[in-house]
């Protein structure tokens, strides 16, 4: 199956020194969720958990390559129909075999070794690209949790309901967050969209409360 097309974010990005707070959220957010659907697992430096635009900006650029190199990464991989074609050709090769005339008893042996041995060569990569694949598989799936909890309320249609899950405001008081976390905590069984329309309410506070396991949403 062909690698989907991702958005190219290169004028937004060119563009972002005129972005407001609300504008530079929403375009991390959408860069998160594309790199939760590629399977890229986001360096630790550009993960953030703040809407102070002068936090978002420096991370924007380097988490905008970072996804277009895993996306052309994917591109060149060999779809499995193709890696299927190679494999078989290799094998009809080991396969293919001149009939001659009859051999004596010891050229017989030494072609059934040559036979042996390349059939061996070919079982082998096989073998080892199984055990490789299930690796891969297990990574992935570690991966994809982890990217799953990173990226849990990127995209939302705005019906899904918010259960708080803390008594106090885990936030320093005094600081920007416990504000946004007080905001927050106030929409408890209500609805996404509404906690959105409110002075406070944005979706990267959604997704770092999700994160911490302050709030879940369903």
């Amino acid at each position: 199956m062909a690698v989907k097309e991702i958005k190219d974010w290169t004028k937004d990005i060119e563009g972002i020194a005129d972005m407001d707070t609300a504008a530079l959220t929403n375009l991390y957010s959408e860069m998160l969720a594309t790199a939760h659907d590629l399977g890229y697992k986001v360096p630790d430096n550009l993960l953030i958990e703040t809407e102070n635009p002068e936090e978002l900006r420096p991370v924007l650029a380097p988490l905008h390559e970072g996804i277009k190199a895993h996306h052309a990464e994917l591109a060149k991989q060999p779809t499995k129909p193709a890696r299927e074609k190679k494999a078989a050709a290799k094998l009809a090769v080991v396969e293919k075999t001149p009939k001659k005339a009859a051999k004596k008893a010891s050229q017989k042996g030494t072609k059934e070794k040559t036979m042996a041995k390349a059939a061996k060569t070919v079982a082998e990569p096989k073998a080892a690209k199984k055990v490789n694949a299930k690796k891969a598989a297990k990574k992935a799936a570690k991966k994809g949790s982890t990217a799953n909890a990173r990226t849990a309320v990127a995209r939302f249609t705005g019906d899904e309901i918010i259960t708080v899950k803390v008594k106090e405001n885990p936030a320093r008081e005094g600081s920007g967050k416990f504000d946004r976390m007080k905001n927050l905590m106030k929409f408890g069984g209500k609805k996404v969209g509404a906690f959105l329309k409110t002075e406070l309410g944005r979706s990267s506070t959604l997704h770092n409360a999700v994160k911490a396991g302050y709030i879940s949403i369903k």
